[in-house]
């Protein structure tokens, strides 16, 4: 037999004319249109749009972090007369901390060291790139000299005679990170205030740091720009090329990953098919001329991955057109993917059953009598609590009862029967 859906109409026309069973249906059992297909989508849209923003977030391009690590005195002479004036030289280690899930790439720069606003000592920092969440430092030495406009400075010789000079170191890195190809340009800045103390020839503190650090003795070192990237670096485009490639892999794989998972649960599991309604048997318990009872062995399989809960159910039987009796099926469970039987029995009424036309002579003349059911079953599938369909299934049946054999001698039914 057939398990399709579609209700085929097998009853006279006057029985779906007068047929009232359906309207007397609870409302929560007819057929609803779920409005939450569209909640599903925008949910969808709003998961895959959150993690887009986390992605975007995690690995927008940042500005990286130049800072004064550790100052050392290596050289220092000062003195008042006949003008105050100094020379020194001072190693340094300048820290680039880069934040970014890509390699910075900055130019060639250079810190300068100022002294009441006048620039007193310059080193150059070179160009370079610093890798992914990496930290490159820098070796630097500063020649310091002061000038003939900062002799004249009123507070130089004051500073010499409390035994502390303050100086400034200024620092600014411009470079660029590359983001699937897409270019950012970004400079660091370091502004950095030194506290030297001219007794212990020695930076005492260092100011507008990020962290409290204590200034470092520091081994000599002359101009040397020093970094084990250095050693083991690759070649810079087809390094960047390689980087961006498995970053533009890894995003795509999560997003494949995401969306054939949402497209299988969506065709699979979320996918709520009709259950089917099956008339296995009906046998003729007793049966006379005005009164009899049937007996139907009524089956419902559940295609769906949950269980289709159901409530109480109608089967009607129809002689001429005409209702001769009906039976409530009791409510239940057909759980996921398994058949579940239940016997219903029909008594048929005799004032119904004589008041059919031509029922008698048909009776007499033939020996035959033609009847026709009608199984209706309302229920609701539920998955996760998430995608709930609430459905009304039903089976349309005919048959013939021969009254000399007294069985059913053949039968038909949509959208299954067997006999």
């Amino acid at each position: 037999m057939s398990d399709g859906n579609q209700i085929v109409p097998l009853a006279p026309a006057k029985f779906y004319q007068r047929s009232n069973e359906e309207s007397r249906q609870p409302k929560a059992l007819r057929p609803k249109r779920s409005g939450k297909c569209f909640f599903y989508f925008l949910a969808l849209i709003v998961l895959l749009s959150a993690t887009t923003l986390v992605l975007a977030i995690i690995v927008a391009p940042r500005t990286p972090h130049v800072k004064l690590t550790s100052v050392a005195v290596e050289y220092l002479i000062y003195g008042n007369d006949p003008i105050p004036s100094f020379n020194m030289t001072l190693a340094a280690v300048v820290s680039i901390k880069n934040s970014n899930f890509v390699r910075f790439r900055f130019e060639n720069s250079s810190s300068s060291v100022l002294c009441e606003g006048v620039v007193v000592g310059e080193a150059k920092l070179g160009s370079g790139r610093v890798g992914a969440r990496k930290t490159r430092r820098v070796n630097i030495a500063v020649k310091i000299r002061s000038s003939d406009s900062l002799s004249e400075a009123k507070n130089l010789s004051g500073d010499f005679n409390s035994g502390r000079l303050k100086l400034f170191s200024y620092a600014k890195l411009k470079g660029n990170v590359r983001l699937f190809g897409i270019v950012k340009n970004r400079t660091a800045v370091m502004n950095c205030g030194l506290n030297l103390n001219l007794t212990s020839r020695s930076i005492q503190d260092m100011e507008f740091m990020a962290e409290r650090e204590q200034a470092k003795p520091l081994a000599p070192a002359a101009f040397q720009i020093r970094s084990d990237e250095d050693e083991n670096m690759p070649a810079p485009a087809k390094s960047h090329r390689r980087n961006c490639i498995k970053c533009c892999g890894c995003i795509t794989a999560i997003f494949l990953i995401l969306a054939t998972t949402i497209v299988v649960l969506v065709l699979t599991v979320f996918q709520v098919e009709d259950p089917v309604i099956r008339m296995n048997n009906v046998s003729v318990q007793r049966l006379e001329f005005a009164n009899g009872t049937l007996r139907l062995d009524v089956s419902v399989k559940n295609p769906n991955s949950a269980t289709f809960k159901f409530n109480n159910g109608t089967t009607t039987v129809y002689c001429g057109g005409m209702v001769v009796g009906e039976a409530n099926t009791p409510p239940g469970k057909a759980k996921a993917r398994r058949t579940l039987h239940m016997n219903v029995t029909v008594d048929l009424i005799p004032s119904k059953l004589l008041a059919v036309p031509g029922l008698m002579s048909d009776v007499l003349s033939v020996g035959k009598l033609n009847v026709s059911s009608n199984t209706v079953i309302g229920g609701k599938v539920r998955i996760l609590q998430i995608v709930k369909k609430y459905i009304v299934v039903r089976v349309n049946c005919t048959m013939t009862y021969n009254f000399a054999s007294q069985a059913i001698q053949g039968g038909h039914c949509k959208p299954h029967l067997s006999i």
